[in-house]
């Protein structure tokens, strides 16, 4: 009886299933606030994920990813005023200093880019 390989590319797409599970499960972990900067950086990102993004170029942009933290971070500071603090929408973005929730946004921000980055790359091998 033949034993029947595995098809290499299901086994990298295994593996990302597993690795996407992990970080869901490790992000249902971050601070209210943090997850809800996440969801900005996210939609963000997904805006900016595309075949010849400046995201993937081997050495992105500072400025241009600078510039992306910071219209983040003016969403942020519009949408938490226009909610309301007592809403429960950013709770404490709303009283953080300017520099501190820039900070927060640039590490989650350059963390995700990083992230799909690897994901591209594991991606990649599939299809070559």
């Amino acid at each position: 009886m033949a034993v029947k390989k595995a098809d290499p590319r299901e086994e990298i797409l295994g593996q990302e299933r597993v690795m996407q599970q992990d970080m869901r499960r490790l992000r249902a972990n971050y601070p209210e606030n943090a997850a809800y900067i996440q969801c900005y950086v996210e939609d963000a990102c997904d805006r900016m994920d595309y075949e010849g993004s400046r995201m993937y170029d081997e050495y992105p942009d500072k400025y241009m990813m600078r510039k992306v933290c910071d219209s983040i971070h003016s969403q942020i500071r519009r949408d938490s005023g226009r909610m309301g603090v007592e809403s429960g929408f950013c709770r404490r973005c709303g009283n953080l200093p300017d520099e501190a929730l820039q900070d927060l946004i640039e590490v989650l921000f350059f963390n995700e880019v990083y992230r799909r980055r690897c994901r591209r790359r594991r991606c990649r091998r599939l299809y070559r």
